[in-house]
């Protein structure tokens, strides 16, 4: 269970900080909770409006913020290790639009041209005369 180490906690009886001891596996989840709380957090600021659903609907736009949220932590961890100045870098507020206009775009192909079809050759050839 790792070894127990001291930790300051606010005692509300004595209305001052007190040194505790606490488990190793204590430490060790506190020390690593920092990320899911900060993505709990920012799916509870951006959340999808979804009043008056059955509890099945919930579950997967809350599973679909999920997955935007971590997409958008990877993306912005992607952007500043390449040096993207941070106005430049998507919030999480536009971030599933831009992802799912991405997507939606992604496979088409350019619109199509009115008028005469113009044929580009692969290659020219070459119209000299003589």
């Amino acid at each position: 269970m790792g070894t127990p180490d001291q930790c300051r906690r606010w005692d509300k009886t004595v209305k001052e900080y007190v040194n505790i001891s606490r488990a190793g596996v204590i430490r060790h989840y506190n020390d690593n909770m920092e990320g899911v709380d900060k993505m709990e957090f920012l799916i509870t600021i951006y959340r999808t409006i979804m009043r008056y659903l059955k509890w099945t609907l919930r579950l997967f736009i809350h599973a679909i913020d999920l997955a935007f949220t971590n997409a958008w932590f990877g993306y912005r961890s992607k952007a500043l290790a390449l040096s993207v100045p941070t106005e430049k870098i998507l919030d999480l507020l536009h971030f599933p639009a831009h992802a799912a206009e991405a997507r939606i775009l992604g496979n088409k192909q350019n619109p199509a041209k009115r008028g005469r079809p113009s044929v580009t050759p692969l290659y020219r050839l070459s119209t000299s005369k003589g």
